[in-house]
């Protein structure tokens, strides 16, 4: 590891986190780490859901995680919510945004995928549709998670940084922390994927400075450019390596 690499990961090791509130379970800060899982089940199979959401906390999960495919299981979820009180809920919303302020009372966090806001309501801008999940998260006592996924980034990214997926999906990320920073939003946490675990960790480094401000933005800027820089430097390394195994 050289010099500039050991600087970044104690940077990254040093760095604090804002806490916040999701339901009665403290995330970020000095809080200790919680462990969120995802039902394996379909939403609308309201007993196996139930079962897996007790299974998952009972078995230390301190949030479980609902994929919410379709309004068809907005009547599934109020149940499941019924029978799952003490248990802190999340809902993925897929491709389902506006859906968000009909299960909203029955959660305490809601997930979007920047990628998945495009093609729906195209005459509204991304500002916008952000904007009414704020606002949705406010009046219901919410948290707000980003989810940048490596397989749907958003297309406006993809074509601002052709051939850069790394940058893309951090920029995208990037992006909409700033935009929730704008709305005076706080309760917030952003998760960048990627199906590649070699890939996934350089993403998260690059993305935080975006929560600093002033002198110490400045400075986490410089380091996440540089962290952007050293993970590309890696990724083509390692696909260097596997083209040259593969000879």
């Amino acid at each position: 590891m050289n010099r500039e690499q050991v600087k970044m990961d104690q940077a990254h090791h040093t760095r604090k986190t804002r806490q916040i509130t999701i339901g009665g379970t403290k995330v970020g800060g000095d809080a200790p780490v919680v462990v969120q899982s995802m039902c394996a089940t379909r939403t609308i199979d309201v007993d196996q859901t139930v079962a897996q959401a007790h299974q998952l906390a009972d078995a230390g999960a301190g949030i479980v995680r609902i994929a919410m495919d379709s309004e068809k299981e907005i009547p599934a979820l109020k149940e499941i919510r019924a029978q799952t009180r003490g248990i802190v809920l999340s809902v993925d919303l897929q491709e389902n945004y506006k859906i968000a302020d009909r299960v909203a009372p029955h959660v305490d966090k809601i997930r979007y995928n920047p990628g998945h806001l495009h093609h729906i309501e195209k005459k509204k801008s991304i500002e916008q549709k952000v904007k009414w999940l704020v606002d949705i998260a406010r009046d219901n006592d919410l948290a707000i998670r980003v989810g940048v996924n490596c397989g749907s980034v958003a297309p406006a990214f993809l074509d601002k940084y052709p051939g850069d997926q790394l940058a893309a999906i951090v920029e995208s990320a990037a992006y909409h922390c700033d935009l929730m920073d704008n709305l005076g939003f706080t309760r917030f946490v952003v998760s960048l994927k990627d199906s590649d675990p070699n890939k996934a960790p350089s993403r998260r480094p690059a993305a935080s400075w975006r929560h600093r401000g002033g002198a110490a933005a400045r400075r986490d800027h410089q380091d996440a450019h540089r962290i952007r820089k050293t993970s590309r430097a890696k990724y083509r390394r390692h696909h260097s390596r596997l083209a040259d195994a593969a000879q």
